[in-house]
């Protein structure tokens, strides 16, 4: 009898655009046609925007060798499922894209809260502020789960 994975239902019945849309960071660059994936530290660049992809050209996107996304997410779906059960108070996660929580205007791809980079800009920032006395720095710091 063959082994059973217990992890395998992960990712099971998404479509190659639900799984770009939650693995990698789709952007649409203002005044540019088109989008850009990013995925680990490749970038693909698409003349189409992503939401007038067809599913077949998706399709064609997310199976091409030599643009390795497929690789990327399963490796990401295999850490996912890596991840040991947290304990404590259940994390919320964000199932969409949503607001950077830095500020800063942009959209921060489903399950995360910053873009990448953010969160290091802010915590910097708000623990200068917290050192000369701020105290609503401090409690977005323990907001944030960043005051110790």
């Amino acid at each position: 009898m063959a082994e059973k994975n217990h992890n395998s239902n992960v990712g099971v019945g998404l479509s190659p655009r639900e799984l770009i849309l939650k693995y990698c960071q789709v952007v649409a660059e203002p005044g540019v046609p088109g989008c850009l994936i990013k995925y680990g530290a490749h970038k693909y660049r698409s003349t189409i925007p992503f939401e007038k992809l067809t599913d077949e050209q998706i399709q064609r996107i997310y199976s091409a060798r030599e643009l390795k996304i497929k690789e990327y997410i399963d490796k990401c779906r295999e850490k996912e499922n890596k991840k040991p059960k947290a304990s404590g108070t259940p994390r919320v996660v964000r199932l969409e894209p949503a607001p950077c929580l830095c500020g800063c205007g942009g959209v921060a791809r489903a399950g995360r809260r910053f873009l990448p980079g953010h969160d290091a800009k802010l915590k910097s920032a708000l623990r200068k502020q917290a050192h000369e006395g701020d105290k609503s720095a401090e409690r977005r710091l323990k907001e944030l789960g960043w005051w110790s």
